[in-house]
Formats: structure tokens, sequence, C-alpha cells
């Protein structure tokens, strides 16, 4: 018991404070011939604590997940050491379309013949899908510029309810939907470099200009396996969003 809660603190950071609760009535129940190595263990199970109060009052933990990231934050996990930049603001969308570019429809399958794998997160089951498809436009030179953003919703018909939009490219990144200050830091998941923002987006203002209702935008881009990524969502918690990057990277949750 005692290794599996110390196991479970160092790679996931996740503790349940009822067990840590009950190990310490436990411990004070012990004979006295054991005070010694209770007592080392009481120390490093002291630690524990307030290492799991430490991330909870940074808002990184709840019930045992990442609630919320944000701007400034690191995060070291298995495999994983993560921060967070500050989002400056959204991207022009204008973009310079060469004479004699092309478009054409994509659906799913036909994606995963155009990048020669299934360049797909893990998207969650209460996520669905907006579209079949999407839409590729190719230079004259047959080289892809940019795609529409493959979106996910958890209520299609409500524009507020959380979301998820992906886009992809061949061997380079895909247009930039959001802006980082000039010196962003690099996460690194795996092996792979990752560039991943926070902000606080205000919404829906009353009369004097205040807003009414605020939600995180989160935002990741990288290269792997010669797929460029963009990934943003809105008003999803934290632990979706890094599963997201890690479904990815790591291969888990496929």
């Amino acid at each position: 018991m005692n290794k599996d809660i110390y196991k479970a603190a160092v790679n996931d950071i996740k503790v349940d404070e009822k067990v840590v609760k009950e190990l310490a009535i436990k411990m004070r129940e012990k004979p006295r011939k054991n005070v010694g190595r209770y007592s080392v263990l009481a120390a490093g199970m002291a630690i524990l604590v307030i290492a799991v109060i430490f991330l909870n009052n940074k808002g990184l933990l709840s019930g045992g997940k990442i609630a919320q990231l944000k701007a400034g934050d690191s995060i070291t996990m298995s495999k994983s050491n993560i921060y967070i930049n500050k989002i400056e603001g959204t991207a022009s969308s204008k973009l310079f379309i060469p004479e004699g570019s092309t478009s054409k429809d994509y659906t799913m399958e036909q994606l995963t013949e155009l990048f020669g794998r299934n360049p797909m997160p893990a998207i969650p089951e209460d996520f669905k899908a907006l579209s079949n498809g999407t839409n590729i436009t190719f230079d004259p030179d047959g080289k892809m510029l940019f795609m529409s953003s493959l979106s996910y919703s958890m209520d299609i018909d409500n524009p507020d309810a959380p979301s998820i939009d992906i886009k992809l490219n061949r061997s380079s990144l895909p247009p930039k939907d959001c802006i980082y200050s000039n010196d962003a830091k690099e996460s690194v998941i795996g092996n792979t470099k990752v560039v991943i923002g926070a902000m606080i987006m205000e919404d829906k203002f009353d009369d004097n200009g205040k807003p009414i209702e605020t939600y995180d935008v989160y935002s990741a881009e990288f290269i792997y396996d010669e797929i460029g990524y963009n990934i943003t969502a809105k008003r999803t918690d934290g632990e979706t969003f890094i599963n997201l990057l890690n479904s990815i990277i790591l291969n888990s949750g496929k």
C-alpha cells in the first residue's frame, strides 16, 4: 500500500487524501517498537501532503485531475515537462494564396491516406464532430498550405459549449491561431518539443463594459512524426487538453 501511494504521487501527481488519512491513523496505532520506521514514513508522507496542498493551491489538482492550466505554470509528469505560456492574442486569418492554388475536400479516411497514418488525437467520447472532414488548400506545386479546422464540441447546437479545434500540415506547422511572446518556452512531451499556451477570454459584457463571463483557452503547436499540429481548446479542463497531446505524442488513449 505504501509503495503504491508513493508511486501514484511521483508518476501521476494523484493522491487519494482518504488513503493518506487512513495510513496516518494506522501509523499512530502501531507498537512503539516500530516507531523509528514509521517516523521516517510519517516524514515522507508529510512532504507528500505538503506537495498536494501546494499543487491544489495552484489550481492544478481537483479530485486528482488537472483542473486548469494557467500562464506561468510548470508541470512535471511522467515523460513530460510542461510549461504554460501566456497567449498574447489571436493571429490574423489573412493568408497569402498563390495564383493557381487548388482546394480539395477530404474525408477522415482520406486524411489517413494523405498523411500516411491516422493523424488524429483521441477525442473524448462526449465531444462530437461538427463535420466528417475538412478542406485543404495546396499551392501550384502541390505543397499543402493550410486546412480548415477539424472541430469538435460537447454540444453542437450550443456555441458556448466546450470545443476542440485541430489543424494539420505536412512536415511543417499549420498557420498560427494564437500569438505568444517572443521568449515563449518549449515544453517537452516524450522527446517532442511543444509550445503550449493559455489565456482567460472575456465574453458577454454588461452595460458598463465589464465581462459577464470568462473561459479558458488552451493552445499547442508542435511537429510529431512529420505532421504539424495546431490544437486549440475552449472551455475544457486542463486534463482533457493535456490528454489530447499525450494521445498523439505518447500514443496513449487510442
